[in-house]
């Protein structure tokens, strides 16, 4: 897994299981399934605007958060006059955005507890969740009182925590730039010259179906798709986008050719040394993904702490909550609190 690029290797039997079922099982866990990620694929570009929608859905529940609970703050610590009714409007006024900020956090701590799972979504579920409640029952009079009502700050928590996600999701599209910059150099087809019905013919294929040995043909100006040894022809070629050499260089009979860079002004045919995952432009992805993608040991020790941390506050908080309103016979909403 690929938390930078958001992806995952899966490996599995399409006779016993489909990719759509592959993809209800990751939204079950908590994650959200996007679609197939290909190196070699436009499906990409689905994908990418699948992130994009996904960043300003974020973004239009944070506006609508931070709105909604400065609206509430001022309602409920202004002199403006209400009425008797003052605590039911605020409810009603707090309970549609309240649910429209809050669900992607509610939906993530839920599907943790779920898998046993004590993360900081369950942390973030119980601290909106308990501000809200209690503000309901508040405001019904069930804690015999109806000053604390917490509606702001239930909707503010959420605001902030969902700032926090889209802040992260942000840095993570930015820092994969570098990779689908990359990515683009790779053609998605290639021209094959073979052999059909005895007659020597160039065919389009899907850069996927070319196999080794196979001779491409390349016309001035196209993207040279995979690597291989030029057989005939000769032509200057750009490949500072995967070398870095500023100058066109010359590729004639038995020069090595790079996927992914660019044919200046002359025509040739190469015959695939590499396909797929072993071409240079694919080994020069692959080395990035691995390097944006490795933690530090301060990461791994921080990974292994949380997972002992927040059992432990929860298990604090619960004794906390015991003593004082059982033993020490303190009012619910202050034994709540502590």
């Amino acid at each position: 897994m690929n938390l930078i690029n958001q992806t995952a290797d899966v490996i599995y039997n399409p006779k016993k299981v489909t990719i759509e079922e592959i993809g209800e099982k990751i939204n079950s866990i908590g994650f959200e399934y996007m679609g197939l990620h290909d190196d070699n694929s436009t499906n990409n570009e689905v994908l990418e605007k699948k992130h994009k929608d996904s960043l300003n859905k974020k973004l239009y529940r944070i506006i609508i958060g931070f709105f909604f609970s400065a609206l509430l703050m001022y309602l409920m610590f202004s002199n403006i006059d209400m009425g008797p009714h003052k605590q039911y409007m605020l409810l009603a006024i707090t309970i549609l955005p309240f649910i429209y900020v809050t669900y992607p956090i509610f939906k993530s701590g839920f599907n943790a507890i779920r898998l046993l799972n004590l993360n900081m979504d369950v942390m973030y579920s119980l601290g909106i969740g308990v501000s809200f409640i209690v503000s309901v029952l508040s405001t019904f009079h069930l804690l015999g009182t109806s000053h604390f009502m917490l509606y702001d700050t239930s909707i503010m928590l959420g605001s902030f925590l969902m700032l926090g996600k889209y802040l992260e999701d942000r840095a993570k599209s930015k820092t994969s730039d570098s990779i689908n910059s990359l990515i683009k150099l790779k053609s998605t087809t290639a021209v094959v010259e073979k052999i059909v019905d005895g007659k020597l013919v160039q065919q389009e294929q899907d850069i996927n179906d070319v196999l080794k040995g196979n001779v491409v043909v390349v016309k001035p100006g196209e993207k040279i798709p995979l690597d291989g040894i030029i057989i005939e022809g000769k032509s200057y070629v750009d490949e500072s986008l995967v070398t870095g050499e500023s100058k066109p260089v010359l590729k004639e009979k038995d020069s090595e050719v790079i996927g992914g860079s660019i044919n200046k002004d002359g025509s040739f045919k190469f015959k695939v040394t590499n396909t797929g995952d072993k071409t240079v432009l694919a080994q020069i992805i692959r080395m990035v993904q691995e390097a944006q993608n490795s933690n530090p040991p301060i990461q791994k020790l921080a990974d292994k702490v949380i997972t002992y941390f927040i059992p432990t506050i929860l298990l604090i908080a619960v004794i906390a909550f015991l003593i004082w309103y059982f033993v020490l016979d303190s009012p619910f909403l202050f034994s709540l609190s502590i």
